[in-house]
């Protein structure tokens, strides 16, 4: 990272362009309408929240990954309301101080190109079991 101290726009835009948590379940406790759907009280939905993310009404061009997007905070990779993930303030500052260090101490380190990322089989979450990188120390 070039200039440390994008590091917190880094962050957002990374939460709403793939974030870890793609997908969660729901039960409806009455009936409701989705997008003009009707679906019945006790239904399971199964939220789509890296959809959301991309959601061209509310993000500009949203399959690019803009560092300098103002709404990026929007997303929802932390849910909302009663849902919201009470460890997000701890999770933006790890990750805020992950990439500062490393921007401080490896300014050379460079993700490996090209590079296939393969990813944890699982319909909710999604990690890659690995990420490659190059640094070449001073």
């Amino acid at each position: 990272m070039e200039r440390p101290e994008l590091a917190e726009r880094a962050v957002e835009e990374t939460l709403r362009f793939d974030s870890s948590v793609v997908a969660w379940r729901r039960k409806t406790l009455r009936e409701v309408r989705i997008a003009g759907v009707k679906v019945p009280a006790g239904a399971q939905v199964l939220m789509l929240l890296g959809a959301a993310n991309r959601d061209p009404e509310v993000f500009e061009d949203p399959e690019a990954f803009h560092l300098h997007r103002e709404n990026a905070g929007d997303h929802l990779s932390f849910g909302h309301g009663i849902h919201f993930c009470l460890g997000s303030a701890l999770a933006r500052l790890e990750a805020r101080v992950v990439l500062r260090v490393l921007a401080a101490r490896l300014p050379d380190l460079r993700l490996r190109q090209p590079q296939q990322l393969q990813f944890v089989p699982n319909i909710a979450f999604r990690a890659p079991t690995s990420l490659q990188v190059v640094w070449t120390p001073r």
